[in-house]
């Protein structure tokens, strides 16, 4: 019998496995010097290289699905994860395969399978990129974090400033009147009694005027 009657009768024969279907093509392909035909075959063993394109029925497309854990040590497994939620660089990797494995290798994938869904992890690319990603989005956060309370405590330095200044000029001004008023005092307590009171009276409010700036500059302190 021929090696290429070999060959029609094994790609028809539902008991012959892939493998040595494809073994005999790489035989066949090595008489019949044909480089295309037998690197081709050899892929498909083998698995296909980085370097190499894959061909069409290769290249899947599929979902995300993740496992999540939560507060408590609640737990979600086989979790879809909307296309909307991945980053747009990195949808296509994670949404699309190239199946590079050799067909030994597939066999054992299907084996493992639930005989509907072919499961395989993210690409490790996508995952450094992804990890990489976090990192820059953590630090940015950091850093505008960092402006962000250097801001805040020049903003309560600079309010702080602004009520010292105030408190000094106006608490200033009403000793100075409280000095001039006794000076007052002491001048018409010789010879104006009545004049006296009103000068005592006057005085008072004073005092309570400078009390209440410092409670009022007080309370301004407490909130800041």
């Amino acid at each position: 019998m021929s090696l290429l009657r070999e060959i029609q009768d094994t790609a028809v024969d539902g008991a012959s496995d892939l493998e040595s279907l494809l073994r005999k093509c790489r035989v066949l392909a090595t008489r019949l010097k044909h480089d295309e035909l037998k690197n081709w075959v050899i892929c498909e063993l083998d698995g296909y290289p980085n370097d190499v394109e894959v061909p069409q029925y290769r290249k899947l497309a599929g979902s995300c699905y993740g496992h999540f854990a939560g507060y408590g040590g609640n737990q979600v497994r086989n979790a879809p994860v909307p296309v909307t939620s991945i980053p747009e660089q990195l949808r296509h990797a994670l949404t699309h395969w190239e199946i590079r494995q050799g067909v030994s290798a597939l066999k054992s994938m299907l084996d493992t399978c639930d005989g509907m869904n072919l499961d395989t992890g993210w690409p490790a690319e996508a995952n450094g990129k992804h990890h990489q990603k976090c990192l820059e989005e953590s630090l940015q956060l950091q850093k505008r974090l960092r402006q962000l309370t250097h801001r805040v405590i020049a903003a309560q330095e600079n309010d702080r400033q602004n009520i010292s200044r105030e408190l000094q000029d106006e608490i200033g001004q009403t000793l100075l009147g409280i000095n001039v008023r006794l000076l007052s005092l002491k001048q018409q307590s010789r010879s104006n009694a009545k004049g006296l009171k009103n000068e005592i009276a006057t005085t008072q409010r004073l005092v309570l005027k400078s009390a209440r700036s410092v409670r009022r500059v007080a309370r301004e302190f407490g909130n800041s």
